[in-house]
């Protein structure tokens, strides 16, 4: 059995010290895989206790903001990209190569490339105790109610209600949750 510090190494205690100084990270025990996991070219991110991200995950703030709460877990390959604001609650477990984004570029007739022609940008939240399986995308605009569960492989472009169990190319109701 393998145990897997949550503080170890040099380079996690000065992402740590970096996090705590200057974006509200709440506690001490974190565990980052590598120094690309964050990317702030505006915006912040705010971190409760006990989050744990792992390697090769991005939580990157484009002029946004990335709010994550107490022991949610991230795993392998999770995209966030924030625009306006990404707010993930506490006890989340979001699986491998989920993709979180909320805005989308705005398409017009110009000669403009599309990069330059600005973005749609709203809220994501995602409440308490909210499971994501694997290779899901979630989208603009999006509330995930606190119990939910998204199945893997889903497309999420609308809001999801709590204790319900949702899944597909666009995400649909499957079933409620106890």
């Amino acid at each position: 059995m393998k145990i897997r510090p949550v503080l170890w190494g040099f380079r996690t205690l000065l992402i740590l010290i970096y996090l705590k100084v200057f974006h509200r990270a709440k506690g001490w025990k974190y565990f980052f895989g590598s120094w690309g996991v964050f990317r702030i070219s505006e915006g912040q991110v705010s971190l409760s206790s006990g989050v744990w991200i792992e390697s090769d995950s991005l939580c990157h703030c484009e002029g946004g903001n990335i709010s994550i709460g107490k022991s949610t877990y991230i795993n392998r390959l999770v995209t966030m990209v924030s625009r306006k604001n990404i707010e993930i609650g506490s006890e989340v477990l979001i699986a491998d190569n989920v993709s979180i984004y909320d805005h989308d570029h705005k398409i017009c007739n110009s000669k403009q490339p599309y990069g330059r022609q600005g973005y749609y940008s709203e809220s994501i939240v995602i409440n308490d105790n909210v499971w994501i399986g694997s290779h899901s995308v979630i989208l603009k605009g999006v509330t995930i109610g606190k119990n939910a569960i998204v199945a893997a492989g889903s497309v999420v472009n609308c809001s999801i209600p709590p204790a319900e169990l949702w899944g597909g190319v666009p995400a649909k109701f499957i079933k409620k949750l106890n």
